[in-house]
């Protein structure tokens, strides 16, 4: 994890833990029963000067990557809805995701973690009919 990241996460005051390859894993009690995982993925991607972290949180397994036309339709309905992040797939997994820019101040990165998790953990109640697998 770079020392930018770093520091902006310690100023969070949230308790994390960096991985294997660098990112920041955070776990929150969303609920009194329920609970959603959340990462910054550390590596940064570049557009032109802008630089931006992703933050997101695993929403419900794809089987082969796909859902079906109404679980889509959903999704992109819900998306619409979004005043930031959006639903996407990855791999075999469904997952909300934010992109924040690199220099978001830690109260900002604080408020779009903790959103990341509970919009995350609301969709995956519904889309996993109560689970809580992520």
């Amino acid at each position: 994890m770079d020392d930018v990241l770093k520091a902006k996460l310690d100023a969070t005051g949230l308790n994390y833990k960096v991985d294997d390859d660098g990112d920041g894993r955070l776990l929150f009690q969303t609920t009194e029963d329920r609970s959603q995982i959340v990462w910054i993925d550390s590596k940064k991607d570049k557009f032109s000067e802008y630089e931006d972290w992703d933050i997101f949180s695993y929403v419900a397994d794809v089987p082969e990557g796909d859902l079906s036309g109404p679980e889509a339709t959903f999704l992109l309905k819900k998306n619409g809805t979004f005043k930031a992040g959006n639903f996407m797939i990855r791999g075999t997994k469904l997952m909300f995701k934010l992109e924040v820019s690199c220099d978001i101040s830690p109260n900002a990165l604080k408020d779009a973690l903790v959103m990341i998790a509970h919009t995350a953990d609301k969709y995956e109640n519904i889309m996993n009919e109560g689970g809580d697998t992520f």
